[in-house]
């Protein structure tokens, strides 16, 4: 009986340690980013590319702000990337560009780069 508890506490500490490792290297791969969205025009738009941008693999957050017209996207830059979150909110039927938070502030990547 104190065999089988133990050999029981083990492979819950090695589950245990895999998983935290697991969540630290995905922390490591995790990337946000902001898009511009200008063609957002009612207050639906911002569910319609939450929905489109949630079923690419490897996101794992999408804020879409109707006010501002901008999306904020948490993902794991190992399964995706910025080109093909622009790709998505464009199928999707809203053209989108990248953004680049610049103290404390959101700036138009494409203009600062100009």
């Amino acid at each position: 009986m104190n065999k089988m508890l133990a050999l029981l506490i083990l492979t819950f500490n090695l589950i245990t340690i895999a998983v935290f490792a697991d969540e630290t290297k995905n922390l490591q791969n995790q990337e946000t980013i902001y898009l511009s969205i200008p063609s957002m025009n009612c207050p639906v738009c911002p569910v319609t590319i939450k929905r489109a941008l949630m079923k690419v693999a490897g996101v794992h957050n999408v804020t879409v702000d109707f006010k501002s017209k901008i999306a904020t996207i948490v993902f794991n830059k190992e399964k995706t990337n910025s080109k093909i979150l622009i790709e998505t909110t464009k199928n999707a039927g809203y053209p989108s560009t990248l953004k680049k938070i610049n103290k404390q502030k959101v700036v138009d990547f494409n203009r600062v780069n100009k």
